[in-house]
């Protein structure tokens, strides 16, 4: 089914690893993980911005993107970087493989969005997404509101150092390809479950990095897995991009 890339982040959207604490503070482990989990979206919905790094990892996860909401081109991405500015915006520049490395920036506002293709080329608006809107992804009762209460079988694994040294709660649990992607805005739609591992900062109760995992992408054949890393970090950071001439002449219109 066709993607728009400029869904990509957002993502993604479950979360981080904070790489502006270096604190190894100590939390107790929670009896009730769902309670955990709405405290982080509390957290998360009160943030004016913070940053996200997006990695697929292991077996590829082709995703069919198009630039014109006619053509579509199969790619894989290798590696987003983005800003995400409550309530409505969302900058990004990812690198993907559609035959060669390329590289794309992608100014999202409300529903609207804008490409620069290759990253530096001149801006141009896309085509309407169905059901995209930037400003979902923080609202309430939506985006990763909705997701953090709809996955299922959720379990506490314990607390773990990440590899920046940051102390995290290890939370486990399965989610409906409709509940990711309604996360990812349709950048992925999966065929079959997948595993969330969401990682919580124990210094301030934001989440610090999540793994999605395509459950679909094991088979007996090959047991490599499909894995979406997010990390976020840099919160409450100044702006650090400037809107499309574009956009801001559709927002004056």
């Amino acid at each position: 089914m066709q993607k728009f890339i400029v869904v990509l982040m957002v993502g993604l959207c479950l979360i981080m690893a904070a790489c502006d604490t270096g604190q190894s503070t100590s939390r107790e482990l929670p009896e009730d993980p769902q309670v955990l989990l709405s405290e982080v979206v509390e957290n998360m919905q009160a943030i004016d911005t913070f940053r996200m790094t997006v990695e697929q990892v292991g077996k590829p996860y082709p995703l069919l993107l198009s630039f014109d909401g006619t053509s579509v081109v199969q790619a894989e991405l290798r590696r987003g970087t983005a800003q995400f500015v409550s309530p409505n915006e969302l900058f990004i520049n990812v690198n993907l493989r559609i035959g060669v490395v390329v590289t794309v920036d992608i100014f999202s506002r409300d529903d609207i969005q804008w490409a620069s293709f290759p990253s530096g080329g001149p801006w141009y608006q896309l085509p309407p997404f169905p059901d995209f809107d930037i400003s979902r992804l923080m609202a309430e009762g939506d985006g990763m509101e909705y997701a953090m209460e709809n996955l299922v079988d959720i379990k506490v694994i314990g607390e773990e150092t990440l590899i920046d040294g940051t102390n995290a709660i290890h939370i486990q649990a399965n989610a409906t390809g409709d509940v990711v992607r309604g996360l990812l805005f349709g950048l992925i739609e999966p065929e079959d479950d997948v595993q969330v591992d969401v990682f919580i900062n124990t210094a301030d109760t934001r989440f610090a990095l999540v793994e999605v995992t395509m459950l679909e992408t094991v088979t007996e054949e090959n047991n490599e897995q499909s894995v979406w890393r997010i990390e976020f970090y840099d919160y409450n950071a100044p702006q650090d991009f400037e809107a499309p001439l574009l956009a801001e002449a559709t927002e004056e219109a």
